[in-house]
């Protein structure tokens, strides 16, 4: 069931993929294999749903790249479908672009690093994938005009020098939320692994967002040699 909604949150977004056996292959070689880890019924009617998805491509992330949807919808499967939507118009963007020589959809920074024991020298370069915003307060989100592709990551970034400085390609989730009581909370994950050092600076951004209620924000960054 998770491999048809995933094909075809695809096929929403214009992708070219078919399934094979235990997995979704896209045209590029990008796979992704998925997983449903858990569904939640809720009292009122509804459904939530948190799946993980593996996207690996042969040559340049072969180890693939793990991360986690969460979603709700009227039952189980539209739970699915509206949790690999969301992934495939923002993890997936950034994902694709990463193996792209020139990225077209996504805004990129880049760092250079200087030879070491290893190798010599070389670019790192943040591929920021399009972000996902929530705010109760329509006037808030019309206030802020500083929110860019990059915000979430530079003003964490202190907390992602071994992954700037790391081989191979990273994919990193970011999310920070303020709820309607003024409270902060943040996850942060490296290839589906906890990154909690990120914690605290996110907190710390969000205690500068304009207005009150609740607001997230969140993006999926990937980190890659330049090509």
């Amino acid at each position: 069931m998770e491999l048809r909604q995933l094909h075809a949150a695809l096929k929403a977004h214009h992708r070219s993929a078919r399934i094979e056996a235990d997995h979704i292959r896209l045209d590029n070689g990008v796979c992704v294999r998925t997983q449903l880890i858990e569904t939640h019924a809720f009292s009122n009617g509804g459904v939530r749903t948190a799946t993980a998805t593996l996207t690996s491509h042969g040559t340049a992330f072969p180890d693939g790249l793990y991360e986690y949807q969460h979603a709700s919808g009227a039952d189980v499967e539209s739970a699915l479908h509206n949790g690999f939507d969301t992934w495939a118009r923002t993890d997936l963007v950034a994902i694709l672009d990463a193996l792209a020589v020139q990225p077209e959809h996504c805004t990129t920074m880049e760092l250079d690093l200087p030879s070491d024991a290893k190798q010599g020298p070389r670019c790192r370069q943040v591929v920021f994938g399009p972000t996902a915003r929530y705010a109760a307060s329509p006037a808030a989100e019309e206030a802020d005009h500083g929110f860019c592709p990059c915000c979430l990551f530079t003003n964490s970034r202190a907390a992602f020098q071994s992954s700037l400085a790391a081989e191979g390609v990273l994919g990193i989730r970011i999310f920070v939320n303020r709820d309607s009581d003024g409270e902060f909370t943040a996850d942060c994950r490296v290839n589906g692994q906890d990154h909690p050092e990120a914690l605290p600076l996110l907190i710390e951004y969000a205690r500068s967002w304009p207005g009150e209620g609740n607001e997230f924000r969140k993006q999926y960054v990937v980190i890659r040699d330049k090509p």
